[in-house]
């Protein structure tokens, strides 16, 4: 198994073994192998992720590739208050790599304002972005534009919490073991079907005192979408696999 939500994985066998877990991590790899145990942190980090509806995944690393949509950022006419840049979605926002027409920008020519608009910087300022390239051409040749970043954040509480949920899959499997979360539960964990959480997921989850306290601060449910068409930005954002 491989993450499906989270990016990155939020927990650890230090960390579960530094928090008490009276499961024994020896015993499930001799029985089922480190694959198992790294199946099952990787569920904990999945479960942490769809129960705060994807606003905690831990750090991202996306590679987007922007084309011009024609949309002055500002209402009415462009003016001085329009930055000419490209909006990168997520918090906590780190550009790892530029590429025009194939090679890399240095990263003295570009920077961040408002920490999630990308800018022409330094001996390039006041240059524009390509508005255009050729999707269908991988990164590394002429006609294109990339960008890659990171984003995303993993709050202490959330990797708390994924150690509880860890340790009691990890109990499960232990021979002996008894589990606080229903069956239903680890299977809608473990399969990672749908991001849908029901209220037996909910309330078992809720069992667990840290998974309370990562729900005081991101609440569990669909979060609102605003749109506004007069602060939609220059650039459309694809992505090609």
């Amino acid at each position: 198994m491989t993450l499906h939500y989270a990016c990155e994985q939020m927990t650890s066998e230090d960390m579960i073994v530094g928090a008490g877990c009276s499961c024994d991590l020896d015993k499930v790899e001799d029985l089922l192998g480190q694959s198992t145990i790294d199946d099952i942190i990787d569920s904990a980090s999945d479960a942490v992720a769809v129960a705060t509806s994807m606003r905690v995944t831990g750090r991202c690393t996306d590679t987007v590739r922007p084309c011009s949509d024609g949309v002055c950022g500002c209402p009415g006419r462009c003016a001085c208050c329009d930055i000419d840049g490209v909006k990168l979605p997520g918090p906590n926002i780190t550009v790892t790599q530029v590429k025009v027409d194939g090679a890399v920008v240095d990263p003295a020519l570009y920077n961040l304002v408002d920490g999630d608009v990308l800018v022409r910087w330094g001996a390039d300022s006041g240059k524009t972005w390509p508005g255009w390239q050729v999707l269908t051409k991988p990164d590394t040749e002429a006609d294109t534009f990339s960008i890659t970043f990171t984003h995303g954040h993993l709050p202490w509480v959330a990797r708390m919490a994924a150690t509880e949920i860890a340790c009691d899959l990890l109990t499960g499997v232990t021979p002996g073991g008894q589990m606080k979360l229903p069956k239903q539960t680890v299977a809608a964990i473990m399969d990672n079907v749908t991001l849908q959480l029901d209220p037996s997921l909910l309330q078992g989850l809720a069992a667990f005192p840290w998974m309370e306290r990562l729900f005081a601060t991101y609440p569990a449910g669909p979060q609102p979408i605003i749109y506004s068409p007069e602060i939609r930005g220059r650039y459309t954002l694809h992505t090609v696999s």
